[in-house]
């Protein structure tokens, strides 16, 4: 009904002003130094460098952009019918509304790195959710996991091996990665937020099935592989150097380190979302596959069901059946040839669709 963008917040003054008993006290508390906000806070907002914005501005900010994200998803699906669009920041590059939220979520971890950092939990889920979702158009991994029944998550699951295959995937898989690390290393004081929930259960989905749709190395053992030659997706990554990369085509004539910081253009991260690469997850090198799969879904499944009680069980129970069922797929292609109608990839979708409901 409302326009995200049209919304405007006005950040909280300091909290003793909303309790001072008159006009005189509370100017006596201003004269003091207490702090009062005046300017509004927009959705197309940027922090100027250097500055730390307190937690529920951050928060609501980072909102804002969440259901901007939303919004665009919703309403350009009905402009664009029925295309594959599996990196949606391609599509809101060319939307006049849209085009401005990559830029915007980039450069806050550019010009407010601080603030993220020293944000609290939720907020920095919420970060990393909203950039995995510009690499990731998670209504295809949803019908992946059947959400609208086997024939779609067949198809879906086609499109996202493609899209696997992309500098955007391999982004949207660090964003991941990193929600996951962020609720992993959580402290029992922290309250896990339902989007933050929702952000779990999503960024097992795109792990999940990157690692399931991306093709294993040929003549290659993950056991055999160096600590030099794997990226760790759960290492802390100083977003500000990495700029647009994933998110922006690479001109074959642009310098290789371009739209990053200066001497950060082969740093391992960037070299992973430009060109892909050995990768791994707490120490353990992973391959393509059902195995690294359904691992990767039951480690996200265990940590859902001990951080909150908001729908965990639910998003819990689909990603158990989606990991028995990548099982069921491994020892059909074991086996006999799967039907041409890809009937074995089906069962997850299936399953998983049962349980949603």
């Amino acid at each position: 009904m409302i326009r995200p963008e049209s919304v405007q917040i006005l950040p909280p003054s300091e909290y003793t002003l909303y309790h001072a008993n008159s006009a005189a006290k509370w100017f006596q508390l201003v004269q003091r130094g207490a702090r009062v906000h005046s300017s509004r806070i927009t959705p197309s907002y940027l922090p100027t460098a250097g500055l730390k914005l307190d937690t529920s501005t951050l928060r609501s900010l980072l909102t804002l952009f969440l259901l901007r994200i939303y919004e665009s998803n919703d309403r350009l699906a009905n402009i664009h019918g029925a295309q594959k669009h599996l990196e949606p920041w391609r599509v809101y590059a060319e939307d006049a509304r849209s085009r401005e939220l990559l830029p915007l979520l980039v450069n806050l971890s550019s010009s407010s790195i601080d603030a993220l950092r020293t944000a609290d939990l939720n907020s920095a889920v919420l970060w990393h959710a909203s950039c995995m979702m510009l690499g990731a158009n998670i209504s295809y991994f949803e019908l992946a996991a059947g959400r609208a029944g086997p024939g779609p998550a067949v198809t879906a699951l086609e499109d996202i091996s493609a899209w696997s295959q992309t500098a955007s995937a391999r982004r949207a898989v660090l964003h991941a990665a990193h929600i996951y690390k962020l609720l992993f290393d959580r402290k029992v004081s922290d309250i896990v937020n339902p989007h933050s929930v929702m952000a779990l259960f999503q960024a097992a989905l795109v792990l999940g099935l990157y690692i399931f749709t991306l093709p294993p190395s040929p003549n290659t053992n993950p056991s055999s592989l160096s600590d030099a030659n794997c990226l760790e997706l759960l290492e802390i990554v100083d977003w500000s150097h990495i700029g647009q990369i994933g998110y922006m085509d690479q001109h074959p004539h642009s310098p290789r380190g371009a739209a990053t910081a200066p001497g950060y253009g082969d740093s391992p991260v960037v070299n992973f979302i430009r060109n892909g690469g050995a990768f791994s997850i707490t120490g353990i090198a992973l391959e393509g596959g059902y195995l690294a799969a359904r691992r990767t879904l039951l480690h996200c499944a265990d940590l859902m069901d001990g951080i909150a009680r908001w729908k965990a069980r639910t998003f819990s129970q689909i990603l158990h059946i989606m990991s028995d069922d990548l099982t069921e797929t491994e020892q059909a292609d074991s086996g006999d040839e799967m039907d041409e109608d890809g009937s074995a990839n089906a069962n997850a979708g299936a399953n998983a669709s049962a349980a949603g409901s």
